[in-house]
């Protein structure tokens, strides 16, 4: 089976000021999204539809004045791309086409930010619902 994932990771402590701002200020998401509890001064957020648009990141990274990687994994394609934002300014952006290990790649992204959460798909989540936070447009 091949993994096919976009993830958010953002540099944030307070996952209830990010609950509540998702909620307020996506009011027409059309999806739903998995928040993490923080751990190491980062929340994992994942959306359903498994294809979150960099664009998200930023605007969150603005919203939050922080810094925002949007890490995404394409195992059936052999692809992985991410973005990293600081205050909603791109500081890095890469897409690979045909890595040698599209997952070590992404690994190493978030090892080098000191992001304590790996790469997730939302299916794996909803069944740990103490453990995240799941809102959905009511």
């Amino acid at each position: 089976m091949s993994f096919n994932a976009d993830n958010l990771f953002l540099n944030l402590n307070e996952n209830d000021k990010l609950v509540e701002s998702i909620s307020s200020a996506f009011q027409e998401m059309r999806w739903k999204v998995a928040i993490s509890a923080p751990s190491d001064g980062w929340v994992q957020l994942i959306e359903s539809y498994e294809n979150t648009p960099p664009e998200f990141a930023s605007c969150l990274s603005e919203i939050f004045r922080c810094v925002v990687v949007c890490a995404q994994l394409y195992e059936t394609a052999g692809e992985c791309a991410w973005h990293i934002y600081k205050n909603g300014a791109e500081i890095e952006s890469v897409h690979r086409e045909s890595p040698d290990d599209p997952d070590r790649e992404i690994h190493d992204v978030l090892k080098r930010n000191d992001i304590p959460f790996k790469m997730r798909l939302f299916r794996e989540i909803v069944t740990q619902p103490k453990v995240w936070t799941i809102l959905q447009k009511k």
